[in-house]
């Protein structure tokens, strides 16, 4: 599909809709200009999925392929940089409670903290970065709290992960008045980096951390 879009000079893209959501934007906006990297925590209480379901079968590719990708796209749109590295680790005994770590080419890290345990009572997503004296804490895309030199500002909105201005822009691109909304170096980062995560839960040997006596 990569292949055939660029010797096309068609138009790709993927739903990765988070990176249009209008209070998305707005965090973005409010840790620039920067000078140095950004710590990112995305934490995602993403409920239980039976093992039979769609979701968990190769139509859905898992929970990983089927909406992680999501996570990784909302920081690599954050922090305006390419992931370039990935490593995750699963909860004894649950596939899907996985903590991820990503590297990005400017520098900044983010973690992923995705888990099928917790409660339905606590939001589904919950993301904080950390710039030089900013941070911004994004709370299930309904309340933005941006804070710098020691006081916090507040927006509040109907929730809204950007769906539909994703398909806007898309439908704008495909028609001439405007770029893909996501460049193509973005897709591939993005999904490669989504797969090296999967790799990374197949193939990890942690190693240990010496014979302490506790």
């Amino acid at each position: 599909m990569i292949a055939a879009a660029r010797e096309a000079a068609g138009i790709l893209t993927v739903g990765f809709n988070r990176r249009c959501a209008p209070l998305l934007i707005d965090a973005k906006k409010a840790l620039e200009p920067r000078s140095g990297p950004l710590v990112m925590l995305y934490r995602i209480n993403a409920g239980a999925i039976p093992g039979d379901s769609w979701i968990q079968r190769d139509e859905g590719g898992g929970r990983i392929v089927g909406e992680v990708c999501h996570f990784v796209d909302a920081l690599t749109f954050l922090c305006g940089s390419l992931p370039i590295e990935a490593q995750a680790i699963t909860a004894r005994d649950h596939a899907d409670a996985v903590s991820i770590l990503i590297r990005f080419a400017d520098g900044s890290t983010g973690t992923i903290v995705y888990t099928s345990l917790g409660d339905q009572g606590v939001s589904k997503e919950y993301l904080e970065a950390f710039a030089t004296g900013r941070v911004v804490q994004l709370d299930d895309f309904r309340r933005l709290t941006i804070t710098s030199g020691g006081k916090a500002r507040v927006k509040k909105d109907a929730q809204n992960k950007g769906q539909r201005e994703l398909v806007e822009e898309f439908l704008a691109a495909t028609r001439g008045r405007r770029a893909a909304p996501i460049s193509m170096a973005e897709i591939v980062a993005v999904t490669e980096t989504t797969l090296a995560i999967e790799e990374s839960l197949r193939t990890s040997d942690p190693a240990p951390v010496g014979d302490r006596q506790c």
